[in-house]
């Protein structure tokens, strides 16, 4: 970024001024989130305000995480299977 900070602090995005449900915005800023994080090289801490708020954005992040597990692991049994062979 600009300044070159690596590590960023921030609410989640569009709930507060502008009113939007985390339920409802969760998924976007999560993938916002992750194309900054991917394309910066930087960390993003979200604060969160209550358990069940942080819930939805875990539960969004457990998701991506599982599909890029599977995309891994069938990254490197092919691999396996490559040289195997």
């Amino acid at each position: 970024m600009e300044k070159g900070y690596k590590n960023i602090v921030s609410v989640s995005i569009g709930t507060g001024i502008h009113g939007y449900k985390h339920i409802d915005i969760a998924k976007d800023v999560v993938i916002r989130l992750k194309e900054l994080v991917n394309k910066y090289d930087i960390s993003f801490t979200l604060v969160l305000p209550n358990e069940e708020i942080k819930e939805i954005y875990c539960n969004l992040l457990w998701g991506f995480i599982k599909i890029v597990y599977n995309i891994i692991n069938r990254f490197e049994r092919s691999i396996a299977n490559e040289n195997q062979r």
